[in-house]
């Protein structure tokens, strides 16, 4: 499959060495126009336009995966909007703006928990093919295997994903136990 080449945006420019420069900045690109194109890929502080998306991933340096790891915790959203026994709460596609607690794995990747029917549920937050998740209640490992696939960077190990499970299953339990369910 081909991919048709796009042209710089408006006001970007290359640059010596093939680097990228965007309106705001005479010799680099700055962090907004860098988010806001996907073509555009950051190697070592240098700045390129890529149009195919295999390249993109081949230029993009190692990733680090984040240690130690944290739980982030989002108690507004949950206390907002999830009142226990008032139906279940079907799964969208979405579910990067819906979740209550997460591990961050690495800068693109983390794994979410996130409310699931009756219950919580615990998956990457980019998937591969939609909707891959299992309930915090089942064993981590069984978990991890069901969803590994959709891990995206050979840097996340099964041990830090089983880590991360860990960590969110804890926190699910807890929610669940003060009869807080994801219904």
């Amino acid at each position: 499959m081909t991919t048709k080449a796009k042209r710089l945006p408006r006001g970007f420019r290359k640059g010596h060495g093939g680097d990228l420069a965007c309106p705001h900045r005479d010799v680099s690109c700055c962090e907004a126009c860098a988010q806001k194109h996907e073509e555009i890929v950051e190697v070592y502080g240098q700045h390129f336009w890529v149009t195919d998306p295999a390249e993109r991933i081949k230029r993009r340096p190692p990733t680090a995966i984040r240690k130690p790891l944290t739980l982030e915790v989002r108690k507004d959203f949950y206390d907002a909007t999830h009142t226990p026994g008032s139906g279940a709460l079907v799964m969208c596609s979405e579910v990067f703006d819906h979740w209550v607690a997460r591990v961050r794995l690495t800068d693109t990747q983390a794994l979410l928990a996130f409310p699931k029917f009756l219950t919580i549920g615990i998956g990457f937050e980019k998937e591969t093919d939609w909707n891959t998740n299992l309930p915090a209640g089942l064993d981590a490992e069984r978990i991890y295997e069901h969803i590994k696939h959709n891990a995206g960077d050979k840097a996340i190990t099964r041990e830090v994903c089983l880590e991360a499970i860990q960590m969110l299953q804890a926190h699910a339990a807890r929610l669940l136990a003060k009869g807080k369910s994801a219904t």
